[in-house]
């Protein structure tokens, strides 16, 4: 006897949810004994503040049926003190929960993922109610292995050195990790004796010095990074072949740094100061950088932190020092009313002596209300850039040490008569791909 489509497909639908177990705990600590869990099972934490829980899970899952951990109701399941999440396995969800003012244990995250495949997503750590600690260093989130997601995640507030998220360089991994969509802030700044902000206190790092030329693959998109102030990097890159995108820097004094490695993309972002004192765009160093169709406005930092500051490198420059830039490609940015528009060739070292080199500036668009910002600034000494510059077009502000018969494809105009004329002329010369549509 033939059985209907329907009835097979319900049958099926039956087996399948046969097959998955949900498992509820009100002790998360036992997520440890939990073994030999099958693809898409379930483990529910019980709603509830847990305080200092120091928690393990491994599983393994599939790319259709993840393992899943997740808290009774988002927001329900709270962690606090001491407590820690250690990721194993593959193919692995954990969503909804949430870490409150965590204490911090030096050189331990609260989340740390060795996984492959896995995601991290609708989680909350926040230390707002916490501490200033400038001698506890520890990562909020560390991830190891490859393809990991987060996602849809808040960050706020870290008050203590180490860097917020880290992912990890191991030898011979390539880590292809996915940042996307989630919420940073991080505007409690420890300081020097000396009033300078203390390093390490970035938002997010890929890589590391010591493992900085190797290819990381990762992707940060369409992140929101408000009022990342704790130091001149709210993101450090470390690795080579990454890509930004799509990401909102808004009031932010920290910049998106390509501090070490080479051969990522900064494509489309949008930076928006507000007219806030020392807020930043771009950093770059190292070749093969390509910085394009970036939106920046009321950006009010200057040199390293411009809306685009290309600096200069160092002489055989070791790993954690500075490379030069070469290579590279500054294209289709938009930069409005910004203090410094392109600064070219800056170094605050006695040792950064290499210019920039073999690096083209084309088709940016630089505009300016006042005369008291300057749209180019021009580093020649202690030696000459190298620049190409094709169809830039800028408009109002003032440049420094900018000679425009350097840039004879580059057109300098007094003014612009009004808005509406700003934007058709913008349309007409940028590369930037939301004018392509």
């Amino acid at each position: 006897m033939k059985l209907p489509v329907l009835v097979l497909l319900i049958l099926f639908t039956s087996c399948q949810t046969i097959n998955a177990d949900s498992y509820k705990i009100s002790d998360p600590s036992e997520l440890i004994v939990l073994k030999n869990l099958k693809p898409g099972d379930e483990v529910i934490i019980s709603s509830g503040i847990y305080d200092s829980k120091n928690m393990q899970f491994s599983a393994i899952g599939t790319e259709s049926k993840p393992i899943v951990l997740k808290a009774e109701r988002a927001g329900s399941v709270i962690f606090t003190g001491e407590s820690t999440l250690l990721l194993k396995g593959s193919f692995i969800v954990v969503s909804d929960l949430y870490f409150k003012d965590p204490k911090p244990i030096g050189s331990k995250s609260p989340i740390e993922m060795r996984t492959n495949d896995s995601k991290l997503e609708n989680c909350v750590i926040s230390g707002v109610n916490t501490k200033e600690d400038d001698s506890t260093d520890n990562k909020w989130v560390s991830i190891y292995g490859q393809r990991n997601t987060i996602e849809h995640c808040s960050f706020i507030d870290k008050k203590n050195i180490g860097c917020l998220l880290v992912v990890w360089m191991e030898s011979g991994v390539i880590p292809e990790h996915k940042i996307i969509n989630n919420y940073f802030s991080r505007p409690t700044t420890l300081l020097e004796s000396d009033g300078s902000k203390k390093n390490g206190q970035e938002c997010i790092r890929i890589g590391t010095s010591d493992l900085s030329m190797s290819r990381a693959g990762s992707l940060v998109a369409n992140n929101t990074f408000y009022r990342c102030d704790a130091e001149i990097e709210a993101i450090s890159n470390k690795s080579c072949y990454n890509k930004f995108t799509n990401n909102l820097f808004l009031e932010s004094q920290g910049a998106l740094t390509l501090r070490h490695g080479n051969n990522s993309i900064v494509d489309g972002n949008f930076f928006i100061g507000n007219n806030r004192e020392g807020t930043a765009g771009i950093r770059v160093i190292g070749d093969h950088q390509n910085i394009v169709n970036n939106y920046f406005e009321n950006i009010r930092g200057s040199n390293y932190q411009a809306a685009i500051c290309l600096i200069q490198g160092v002489v055989n420059s070791p790993l954690n020092r500075y490379f030069q830039v070469k290579d590279s490609r500054v294209e289709g940015n938009i930069i409005k009313n910004c203090y410094n528009g392109i600064v070219i060739s800056y170094g605050s070292s006695q040792d950064q002596t290499l210019p920039v080199i073999s690096t083209e500036i084309n088709q940016n668009t630089i505009y300016n209300d006042s005369q008291d910002n300057y749209s180019i600034v021009w580093v020649d000494t202690p030696h000459s850039p190298e620049v190409t510059f094709r169809k830039n077009i800028i408009y109002g502000g003032k440049t420094k040490n900018f000679d425009s018969k350097l840039s004879p494809q580059t057109t300098i105009r007094p003014s612009i008569n009004d808005l509406s004329n700003l934007w058709l002329a913008i349309k007409s010369n940028s590369g930037a791909h939301w004018f392509k549509k």
